[in-house]
């Protein structure tokens, strides 16, 4: 164990549960736990609060009251595991909420460590004083200290559920009948980890995390998480040093982190092998009662003093922000002078700058006058040592009361009076906004001339900018997520390079830079908006990836004007119900519009009002279920936005497409009449109607748009995604596997749906279906479509998926004069559109996986890639975010 090491408080405050798509019906509950880097160092839980508004649940507006609170476990710390376990809850309805407001602190040992370090200069003067000169600066800092080398903690979520007692026989059979048993036993269903970065000068951080678990149990647990360092402790007796560690350590180099984390743990137990005493740790080279050079006395003074200020200075910060007043009078003045509360934070920051200014309060500007006169300097390392220790006690004395009174007011920042913003609702903006760069920086954006909507783009041109931008990420992101991202998923995010990447093409017409209404449908990096990502220190790491950690603002900038993350509420869902008039998170103007849109036929995307629908098809011999884990993203996403999954043609995929397209739309007629009433009125900017169709769901979307029972609807379309669908049928498709496989599909089943994608339903091709389908109204109804797919994908070929002309049609005489029809007909409203009101834009993304396994049989058929949009979180994620401002 190290001679010094600091103690890091970590406060876990959970808000809100909301069932997404929970498995099965239970009683649920929550488990937290906290370690260092590597697992070595377990958090202690030591303090918790239960503080919940209301112990019923809500079903959008209704309220469930709990009629079993008293059989159910309360919130307690589990003490054999080091664990804080939230209150037990019934969930047993499809997007129930309920409200939380619960919290632990954990207590996390850090190790420590001083190292040289001359790039670092305290040579910075206090903007505060007036008469401050050159002579007053501290001398140039040749040490810092490193707690933990870097490394995030790391908090593990796991979903505990049991099962509800089942009604007897002769009671009625129904979900409200069923009830807690009188001794429930709950087992484990689904884990999350999730790193968190803590600024490396203050070990501070205040994130936002939306815990979803996995896509069997997903749901929404808001939680936020709060570290500060409260005090830095030093042992003064001796520690054997077995000889195994570098052996133990060395089995741990997974990466190039870790490898200089042992180099540092190498060289520091060399040095601290026999260190008895604290003045030992400060000047291992130096005898006890040997003079020390002032200069090289206040670097090391510096050093250890820094960081306990730097974490004064943000607590304070963060409690000005949480608190409707001002922090009340603080007394930083060793004489006992009361200093308004204004004064005092500005105190603070004060001594983060320079606290080595005549006159500091502090032990070692007490015990020599620093005039440069080495001969009057008196200082020995046990006087320097001593000064330390009271100086960090001093310190620490101070913080303990500020961060206590900031733990204190988090559960009643739950709900502000007034509607006024909650720190949950800035840091989910924050993370909202660090999630779309992290996305948009895995996706190149290009423009091109409408014209050119029917070439396709050479597969040679798409591998060479894949490399380039995977080659890019490479570079950019070289210290992994955590340049990127304060909070993160530990596994999905565990290998970045391994992530897919996306080139999207924008189609536009000769007279326009950008599309039209919207110039920021996909959103490149450099055009979202900045945002503080809540570091005690203030680090801008979403404004720019290769900006210095510890710069700029911190979370007192969230009472300034100019933030953009003021104004937003932190709830999306109504449970328990705020104060009438709060905004939620899509309320807040969006900073990458620009302040006027041209008017065309159909209101654009901030003119709109009402329910946004979004209808979700799956594709052949699929069901609802299979849109499972991109329903759940886009209801995660988009929390106003109402989501169907149809079911009506879950067991009738393998018949004809035009049937299918007439269940569809009836059904989505009855589900508007019942759920979205407002979207049955004819204004068109009173609603939206969005689809998603997955594989052959596309060519299903499209024919129920045919259909006369949606014709009322039509002036509300909005945007149709269509993911890795045939719009021109299977034609031209280039596996001999997957051509085979279709052909043995075909006889097997006697399906009519194969026939009519192959387009060999009728002796005519121009007869088929699907050619028939082509020349009926489609794209040209949305505002938006985008047609996305991927070269790695061999059921559907990218250019019947992005609707292009191939090489092969243009040699072929009889089957390729056909599709080059198809596709004309798809794409000539779209290309010839004389009326400036009604256009219609048009984006293709392509997708480039890069699959762990590439010799499973899944991979080398193409069915991995064609499965991605649906079963892979990164694919869905990247889609979503890329196409935020388009859903939102």
């Amino acid at each position: 164990m190290a001679n010094c090491h600091g103690t890091l408080d970590v406060v876990v405050h959970f808000h809100r549960f909301r069932n997404v798509d929970l498995f099965s019906r239970g009683i649920y509950m929550v488990r937290v736990s906290v370690t260092g880097a590597g697992s070595k160092q377990v958090g202690i839980p030591y303090s918790y609060y239960s503080k919940p508004s209301t112990l019923s649940t809500f079903v959008r507006n209704q309220e469930i009251p709990c009629a079993h609170s008293s059989a159910l476990p309360t919130a307690q710390i589990v003490n054999e595991t080091s664990e804080f376990s939230t209150r037990a809850f019934v969930i047993k309805y499809r997007d129930e909420r309920l409200d939380l407001n619960e919290g632990c602190q954990f207590q996390l040992l850090l190790e420590t460590e001083a190292i040289e370090d001359d790039t670092i200069s305290v040579r910075t003067r206090d903007a505060t004083e007036e008469n401050s000169t050159d002579d007053d600066e501290a001398p140039k800092s040749r040490h810092r200290l490193v707690f933990e080398y870097g490394e995030p903690i790391q908090l593990k979520f796991e979903l505990l559920m049991a099962e509800l007692e089942k009604p007897n026989e002769e009671q009625q059979s129904s979900v409200a009948a069923e009830k807690p048993s009188s001794s429930p036993v709950f087992t484990r269903i689904a884990s999350q980890t999730l790193s968190v970065v803590c600024d490396p000068a203050s070990q501070q951080v205040h994130a936002y995390y939306p815990v979803t678990f996995s896509a069997m149990h997903f749901c929404q647990l808001d939680m936020t998480v709060h570290t500060c360092l409260l005090n830095l402790k030093f042992r003064k007796r001796a520690y054997s040093r077995p000889e195994s560690t570098e052996q133990e350590n060395s089995k741990k180099k997974n990466n190039e982190i870790q490898q200089i984390s042992q180099a540092r743990r190498a060289s520091s137990s060399s040095r601290q092998c026999d260190i008895r005493y604290f003045h030992q740790l400060l000047f291992p080279d130096i005898d006890r009662d040997t003079i020390v050079d002032s200069d090289e006395a206040h670097s090391v003074h510096h050093a250890y003093l820094q960081p306990m200020l730097q974490s004064l200075g943000a607590t304070a910060a963060a409690l000005r922000t949480m608190s409707a007043a001002n922090i009340e009078k603080n007394d930083f003045n060793t004489e006992g002078e009361d200093v308004p509360s204004s004064r005092a934070v500005a105190g603070v920051m004060a001594l983060i700058k320079r606290p080595y200014v005549k006159g500091s309060p502090f032990g070692l500007q007490n015990a020599v006058t620093h005039s440069g006169d080495d001969q009057n300097n008196d200082l020995t390392p046990a006087k320097v040592a001593t000064c330390v220790e009271a100086d960090v006690k001093l310190v620490a004395r101070r913080l303990f009361l500020l961060w206590g009174r900031f733990v204190a007011m988090l559960p009643q920042d739950q709900f502000q009076p007034s509607g006024a913003p909650t720190i949950v609702g800035r840091l989910q903006r924050a993370w909202l906004t660090a999630q779309r760069r992290w996305w948009a920086s895995r996706l190149r954006n290009h423009s091109v001339k409408v014209q050119k909507i029917l070439q396709p783009t050479e597969p040679d041109e798409l591998d060479a900018v894949f490399r380039e931008l995977r080659n890019s990420q490479a570079n950019t992101l070289e210290g992994g997520p955590a340049t990127f991202l304060p909070i993160y998923d530990a596994n999905m995010l565990k290998s970045p390079e391994s992530l897919p990447v996306m080139i999207s093409h924008v189609y536009i017409r000769r007279d326009q830079t950008v599309p039209p209404g919207d110039n920021n449908l996909i959103s490149p990096q450099k055009q979202l908006p900045n945002t503080t990502d809540f570091f005690s220190g203030g680090r801008a790491a979403a404004v720019n990836i290769t900006k210095s950690v510890g710069s700029s603002t911190s979370l007192g900038s969230l009472n300034s004007p100019d933030s953009t993350t003021s104004s937003i509420h932190a709830g999306p869902f109504p449970g328990p119900p705020a104060a009438p008039g709060v905004p939620c998170l899509e309320d807040a103007p969006d900073p990458t519009k620009p302040p006027g849109s041209p008017k065309t036929g159909r209101p654009a995307s901030s003119q709109y009002r009402g329910p946004h629908l979004i209808v979700m098809q799956h594709g052949w011999y699929a069901s609802s279920f299979d849109m499972r884990l991109l329903r759940a993203y886009a209801l995660l996403l988009f929390p106003r936005a109402v989501v169907l999954s149809p079911q009506s043609n879950e067991d009738n995929t393998g018949g004809s497409i035009g049937p299918m397209g007439q269940r569809l739309a009836h059904e989505v007629h009855n589900f508007i009449k019942h759920r979205c009433p407002e979207l049955c009125d004819p204004d068109p900017s009173l609603g939206r109607i969005s689809f998603i169709g997955h594989s052959a769901g596309s060519i299903i979307v499209r024919t129920a748009l045919t259909s006369q029972v949606f014709k009322p609807y039509l002036s509300k379309l909005h945007a149709f995604i269509s993911l890795s669908s045939s719009h021109c049928g299977n034609m031209f498709v280039q596996s001999a596997v997957i051509s085979g496989g279709m052909w043995a599909l075909q006889h097997l089943h006697n399906s009519q749906f194969m026939n009519e994608l192959q387009l060999i339903d009728h002796s005519d091709m121009t007869q088929s279906f699907i050619y028939k389908l082509s020349q009926a109204p489609g794209f040209e109804l949305f505002r938006y479509v985008i047609l996305v797919g991927s070269q790695q994908d061999s059921y559907v070929p990218m250019h019947t998926a992005q609707v292009t002309i191939p090489r092969p049609a243009e040699l072929s005489k009889k089957d390729g004069n056909v599709y080059v029809q198809m596709a004309a007909n798809l794409m000539k409203p779209l290309k010839k559109s004389p009326d400036h009101l009604k256009q219609t834009t048009v984006v293709r993304m392509t997708i480039d996986h890069k699959f762990s396994q590439t010799t499973s049989l899944d991979v080398v058929i193409g069915r991995a890639a064609h499965l991605a949009y649906i079963d892979s979180s990164p694919a869905v994620l990247l889609v979503l975010f890329s196409l935020y401002n388009l859903l939102k």
